[in-house]
């Protein structure tokens, strides 16, 4: 069980948090609700630029890798030192 100065401590700073949260016309509710919205638009807007940004990358492969693969078929082997 924990010490009673431990728990007098919690109930005093849940009071001076309630206070506050309720001055801002905060409700847990309300709170929680925004804090799955702002994750949901933040969900949302990582896929819409994800799915921008495949765009180009894909259209970008098309060149990129190619020359890739050639520069390394024309590109001269490194000799190895027999020791």
């Amino acid at each position: 069980m924990p010490p009673i100065k431990t728990i007098i401590k919690l109930v005093f700073l849940s009071l001076v948090v309630g206070m506050v949260i309720i001055f801002f016309d905060i409700t847990p509710l309300g709170f929680w609700e925004s804090a799955v919205n702002i994750t949901e638009q933040a969900f949302e807007k990582a896929k819409a630029f994800i799915s921008w940004a495949m765009i180009y990358i894909v259209t970008g492969a098309f060149v990129v890798v190619p020359l890739y693969i050639i520069s390394r078929i024309i590109k001269k082997p490194k000799k190895q030192n027999d020791q």
